[in-house]
């Protein structure tokens, strides 16, 4: 049976059903009820789109059929339209496919026109529903009032599994404002319920959440533990959809771990499986962890081709959220190619979202990366400026991931400001972080940090090192920008100390990896080439 046939067969089967409960009315309807009762047939029985048409397309009858309901009062029967199948043989109901593919305005003129038309029951799901999409849109005050009436209904009629899902829906809520702490006691609340109830969805739902908050903590084992867990339930239950959610959080995870190959196989796996559903969100976080693991490789073109999937999907189903990830990661691109006034009309546009105000993690990325751009421009005091920001805000949610990276670039500051005791305080403070944590990719940088400082300070055997240490790492995380920058490193250290033969070849590495990626490292890989040319005339 082909797919037009399938939704042509379910449409039927709904108005067999509807015009069974239409006939019962005591009364001869109006020439305009039958009217409205003629075109819910119409649309149901007759209507027949295209194959090659949109989803929201293949749906139309629904929508159709919904609003002439709602016309002649019938919002029971109304109501009953959202749930049911589109498809003889899908696994998602109406409103929830319409989710799923990312039409959440046409969602929002599903649910309110039902509230308080037809039950208590009826207005509970359909707040609940509203904050989703409001979350999810970035509207989060409108969200936040969604899950409060929910919450206060689901009380009121002792709904133990409503009250399950408004905390776990409250405490992302917190997650997004930074409040990681009040987060996590919700999830755990939902979590012990949903255990009481025996309610798998549930459970995985406060599973992947208490994972969310974790992974903000930069409690990265924890979250790991946490999210396969869900992933588990959500095998069991064959729930395809939310899988696409959980594989994108482990390719974070991974991301932050310098585990690339992890993270791009989970995000693969991600965008194979939201493909596979037609789910637009999931294919734009998809392509969003993919932009993101090949940057944090220096593997720009992929991250571009990417990351601009991601804003392009994103603008198109209104996502917002997405949408400022997306520009972040973009200027952060832009930033390691050099092409600053492009990294700076990203951050520019982010900043005027109104998303950059709710979401504190992704503003203060934005932020640190504003005060890295002014750095590279020489630009110390506005560098010093946002970088402390950043800094502060880490400490404000408890990210010590972040709090280590904002480290490390203000010792980069003070390493070129002249004051090298500074910075070597700050990159000292950024390493036992890194490693506390467990974060690779940090630790290697601030011992690279370290290497530089201690050049400075002529104390060339810790600079040696660090710096070593530094490139292994890099170099088994695969971040080919960082390889290139310690060898320059350990280029000029070698040149300080007369070892022109080891400084001549640790250049020639940097410069040719430099200009295999197209960054301005190959300037001064070619200014320390010149040095060494005169050296050996």
């Amino acid at each position: 049976m082909n797919d037009s046939l399938h939704k042509t067969t379910a449409s039927r089967a709904l108005w067999k059903t509807l015009e069974s409960e239409l006939s019962k009315t005591e009364h001869q309807p109006s020439r305009i009820v039958k009217a409205h009762h003629r075109a819910i047939k119409n649309w149901l029985m007759l209507y027949c789109p295209k194959g090659n048409s949109s989803n929201i397309e293949q749906v139309r009858g629904y929508f159709e059929s919904f609003y002439h309901l709602c016309q002649v009062g019938r919002w029971d029967l109304a109501s009953n339209i959202l749930d049911t199948k589109p498809t003889v043989d899908s696994d998602k109901e109406f409103h929830n496919q319409l989710f799923v593919w990312g039409y959440f305005t046409e969602q929002i003129k599903l649910y309110e026109p039902l509230l308080g038309k037809v039950s208590i029951v009826v207005d509970a799901n359909s707040y609940l529903a509203l904050g989703n999409i409001r979350h999810t849109l970035g509207q989060i005050d409108s969200a936040a009032e969604c899950y409060g009436q929910y919450l206060r209904i689901v009380r009121r009629i002792h709904d133990q599994e409503g009250e399950c899902k408004a905390l776990v829906s409250l405490g992302n809520l917190y997650d997004t404002l930074g409040k990681y702490e009040d987060a996590i006691e919700l999830h755990s609340q939902s979590l012990k319920i949903a255990r009481e109830l025996n309610s798998q969805d549930d459970e995985a739902r406060a599973l992947s959440s208490l994972g969310n908050a974790h992974f903000s903590l930069s409690n990265y084992a924890e979250a790991i533990q946490y999210y396969q867990s869900d992933l588990e339930i959500l095998k069991e239950l064959n729930d395809t959809f939310s899988q696409v959610s959980t594989l994108g959080n482990l390719s974070s995870v991974y991301v932050f771990l310098g585990f690339y190959d992890e993270a791009i196989d989970y995000a693969e796996q991600q965008l194979v499986l939201a493909t596979e559903i037609e789910s637009q969100s999931g294919i734009c976080s998809a392509h969003g962890h993919l932009g993101n693991s090949y940057y944090s490789i220096s593997e720009y073109d992929q991250a571009l081709e990417h990351t601009n999937k991601q804003i392009s999907i994103a603008r198109t189903i209104g996502e917002q959220p997405s949408v400022c990830s997306g520009l972040c990661t973009l200027a952060s691109i832009h930033y390691s190619l050099g092409d600053y006034d492009s990294a700076l009309e990203n951050l520019l546009e982010l900043f005027n979202t109104p998303w950059s105000i709710h979401d504190r993690q992704l503003s203060m990325k934005a932020t640190g990366l504003l005060g890295n751009i002014h750095y590279s421009l020489g630009e110390y005091d506005l560098a010093l400026k946002y970088n402390q920001q950043k800094l502060e805000i880490a400490q404000e949610l408890g990210d010590q991931q972040a709090e280590s990276i904002a480290l490390g670039d203000l010792g980069n500051i003070y390493y070129e400001s002249g004051d090298y005791e500074k910075s070597l305080e700050f990159s000292k403070e950024q390493l036992a972080i890194a490693r506390r944590i467990n974060v690779r990719w940090s630790e290697a940088m601030a011992l690279s940090n370290l290497g530089d400082t201690y050049l400075k300070l002529e104390n060339y055997q810790d600079s040696e090192s660090s710096l070593r240490a530094a490139h292994q790492i890099f170099d088994e995380l695969g971040d080919q920008n960082a390889v290139a920058v310690t060898l320059l490193n350990l280029a000029e250290l070698h040149y300080q100390l007369s070892f022109m033969a080891e400084s001549q070849d640790y250049c020639q590495q940097a410069l040719a990896i430099a200009t295999s990626l197209d960054i301005p490292l190959v300037q001064s890989c070619l200014e320390l080439q010149e040095l060494l040319d005169k050296q050996t005339k």
